[in-house]
């Protein structure tokens, strides 16, 4: 009930297609194809219990292990860069004339192992070149840290925030006119009152302008939050590379 939106008023299509006419094979698609239509009906779980189950389930992760036991290094923290489906874990046995029984892992597109070319790019990863790039990096961070830790932090910072800059400007911008927008709501919603009391205005215009109302209310509110969220981003983002100095 926690993973499925049709208990918090919302109706999710298209989440799974045919590879192609040619076959009945059904793959699933990335969630950008998705079509939702939101509050459809009544809800029946509250927004801060959905919201505080997703951050729940990203805590929880648990990866799978392949049928020998084996868990991948890097298991549920690589995304596909085209699709952003999670990179499955993929070890491949093979024996070499020298070398005998060798086990190369590597990671491909989830979505790309379960749909083939139709659903996404035939790409993989090695595991052994991805952790000496992931070592290199931290060999680099690490060095640097242990002479120059402010001048680091601050790199990290301004390399984070040049990352995300035009969407923080584009955020703050849509929180003011939203936080207007609801103030003007407000507004009209006690004017509706006034002039139904004043019988100035019918009782079904009256309701028919306070049912949009009130819909508009709660859209705006919700979007002023998930603003508000992503704009906190920001202060998190330096607690973040904090850690990361005080681990490395």
């Amino acid at each position: 009930m926690t993973r499925n939106e049709v208990y918090i008023g919302n109706i999710v299509q298209n989440k799974k297609g045919k590879l192609s006419y040619k076959t009945k094979t059904c793959i699933n698609k990335p969630i950008d194809e998705w079509i939702r239509v939101e509050n459809t009906h009544e809800p029946i779980i509250g927004m801060d219990v959905w919201d505080l189950c997703r951050e729940l389930d990203e805590k929880n992760f648990r990866p799978r292990s392949t049928g020998s036991g084996e868990i991948g290094l890097f298991a549920g923290l690589l995304k596909c860069m085209d699709c952003g489906f999670t990179m499955k874990y993929s070890p491949d046995t093979r024996i070499l004339p020298i070398k005998g029984r060798t086990v190369y892992t590597y990671y491909i597109c989830g979505n790309y192992s379960r749909g083939g070319k139709f659903a996404c790019s035939t790409h993989n990863i090695y595991q052994n070149a991805l952790s000496e790039l992931i070592l290199e990096d931290l060999r680099k961070h690490t060095s640097r840290a242990l002479g120059d830790e402010k001048g680091l932090k601050q790199d990290l910072i301004s390399q984070r925030n040049k990352e995300s800059l035009r969407q923080h400007k584009s955020d703050k911008e849509q929180l003011k006119r939203t936080q207007g927008r609801l103030a003007e709501l407000e507004r009209l919603i006690q004017s509706l009152y006034e002039n139904m009391v004043l019988g100035s205005l019918s009782d079904d215009m009256c309701k028919n302008l306070m049912a949009k109302y009130e819909q508009e209310r709660e859209e705006k509110s919700a979007l002023l939050q998930d603003l508000t969220d992503r704009l906190a981003e920001t202060e998190q983002n330096e607690q973040n590379i904090d850690s990361f100095l005080t681990a490395i």
